[in-house]
């Protein structure tokens, strides 16, 4: 069966239908894991045709990392402005923000191995783009900058997930909070002073 993608996706019927198989994926990752979950159950559960599922989604992991992706995008920018100052507090709130959307994801079902990983990769990638944006805001030449800006990125995101995965499968010794500022003492003068040298 071929199944001409939608283009338009700022029409209001495109973003009901995604709506639709986005609250239907969802409510089925609350009852049952990722790996049980198959196109036709979130069809069916959204009242559209598998035809119509495809013009949107190219399978059931391309729906779960858009979704995942558009969430913790909306999360970040919720909590922290890229047009905010580079600060240890503006840092900490970040770090803070992706422990909560740990925390929210974690709660709201059970990752088998495979959506786990398409949700670390999405939240990688996601967290150093926004990280780079950033910390190319105040630059005069982002583009020529963007090498040294991505690995301060990639640092700064490998550091606040890492640390927030292990909490979150962890014990949780320590609050969240707490952990957030251990991890921003070690990091700040680095990134602060990498940002200052970029600008």
């Amino acid at each position: 069966m071929t199944v001409t993608p939608v283009k338009n996706t700022e029409d209001p019927r495109v973003k009901r239908t995604r709506q639709l198989l986005r609250q239907a994926f969802d409510a089925l990752l609350a009852e049952k894991p990722f790996e049980a979950i198959s196109v036709q159950d979130i069809t069916e559960r959204a009242t559209v045709n598998r035809g119509t599922f495809y013009a949107h989604y190219q399978d059931k992991f391309d729906l779960a990392d858009r979704a995942a992706r558009e969430v913790f995008q909306r999360h970040l920018t919720g909590s922290v402005q890229v047009t905010s100052p580079l600060t240890e507090d503006t840092l900490r709130r970040l770090c803070l923000a992706v422990f909560d959307f740990l925390v929210k994801t974690y709660g709201h079902c059970k990752l088998d191995r495979q959506l786990e990983a398409l949700l670390e990769g999405a939240m990688y990638e996601v967290l150093s783009g926004f990280i780079v944006d950033w910390l190319g805001q105040d630059t005069r030449d982002t583009r020529a900058r963007r090498p040294a800006l991505a690995i301060t990125a990639q640092t700064i995101s490998s550091a606040f997930i890492g640390a927030g995965l292990k909490w979150i499968r962890g014990e949780r010794a320590c609050p969240a909070a707490e952990l957030a500022q251990q991890i921003v003492a070690v990091l700040a003068p680095g990134v602060l002073g990498s940002a200052r040298s970029l600008q």
